[in-house]
């Protein structure tokens, strides 16, 4: 073993062996994209959108909301257990950020696009009700803000959203 002949061939060691083949302690899973999960979630994300369209077809667009958070949350978990493995903890504060950076762009553009429509084409919509949606989405605490205001998330259900933020879920 010392001349780095195994079973497997020349040369070949475990990752994380040192020369003498004794493994350095626990490893990190090794980095792999899996590209079939994205292509899930797009599919996902399109029932929903159908749904919300319209299609008559596609009568379970909630069930897509249901797999898009499912293997969001696989993901983030293999995000932090691959931190736990490098560094024996999770940096929360440095978590957060990240997901601050991916998700913040995006919520900005739409919140941005949701004012410029109440702005301009607020004859269908309450301007003063939609300000204090944006403002309440913008700093995550939208949920409770539709709560009090009696647009629960299963009183969509009965009567068609009342606000342009109602299907950001912080």
């Amino acid at each position: 073993m010392i001349s780095g002949r195994t079973p497997l061939g020349e040369g070949y060691r475990r990752r994380g062996a040192d020369r003498l083949g004794a493994t350095t302690g626990p490893q990190p899973p090794q980095e792999r994209r899996l590209p079939y999960l994205d292509g899930i979630r797009a599919f996902a994300v399109l029932t929903v959108l159908l749904y919300h369209g319209g299609v008559s077809w596609v009568s379970g667009g909630l069930l897509g909301v249901d797999v898009f958070f499912v293997l969001s949350g696989f993901l983030i978990t293999g995000l932090l257990v691959k931190e736990y493995a490098e560094r024996s903890t999770i940096r929360l504060p440095a978590f957060w950020a990240a997901r601050a950076r991916r998700l913040l762009p995006a919520l900005f553009i739409t919140l941005l696009g949701v004012s410029a429509y109440l702005h301009f084409f607020s004859g269908s919509v309450d301007v003063s009700s939609g300000r204090g949606d944006v403002f309440a989405t913008l700093f995550y605490f939208a949920n409770w803000h539709f709560i009090l205001a009696g647009q629960g998330y299963f009183a969509q259900a009965a009567a068609p959203p009342r606000s342009c933020t109602r299907g950001r879920w912080p």
